[in-house]
């Protein structure tokens, strides 16, 4: 896994077993994530600038203040996908990769962003029974990876039917 990925993971859930109450001292927590304490030391102050407070009393974590809700929620929302699905993703995407040569890359980045824009986009699709190819404008509303395959949901422009 990325280094930044990895150093998001650990942040977060180091994060939410303080807030949780455990007990945790900076060098229980390198010891178990085999990063030094410096690292740590880095991953407090990272959380600091997300406006948590964030500090270790008598050699332990302890949070000072209820963290902003909001901000709580952001870090729940990235670090879900992050660390429930990196490593689905990653197998799938190297099979991609290795049929597609570096096609993959801007289809996949620029369908998530056309996602999270609502932006509409334009594509060939080729029907399996007949292989005619068609050409669609789509609102894309979500991608999802299946086994080996990828799967855009979204609207045919002009239709509500999810397709």
């Amino acid at each position: 896994m990325k280094e930044y990925i990895s150093d998001f993971i650990r942040r977060a859930e180091v994060l939410a077993r303080v807030y949780n109450g455990e007990m945790l001292s900076k060098s229980d927590i390198a010891d178990e994530y085999k990063v030094a304490e410096i690292t740590i030391n880095r991953d407090i102050s990272e959380l600091r600038k997300y406006g948590i407070q964030i500090y270790s009393k008598k050699g332990k974590l302890v949070i000072l203040e209820e963290p902003e809700v909001v901000v709580l929620q952001k870090i729940t929302a990235d670090y879900l996908p992050v660390s429930m699905n990196s490593n689905i993703f990653f197998k799938q995407i190297k099979l991609l990769s290795k049929a597609n040569n570096h096609n993959y890359f801007p289809v996949l980045i620029l369908l998530a962003k056309a996602i999270n824009e609502k932006s509409i986009v334009e594509f060939k699709y080729q029907r399996l029974s007949d292989n005619l190819i068609n050409d669609y404008k789509v609102i894309p509303l979500q991608l999802l990876s299946n086994e080996f395959n990828w799967i855009l949901h979204g609207n045919k422009l002009g239709e509500d039917i999810l397709k």
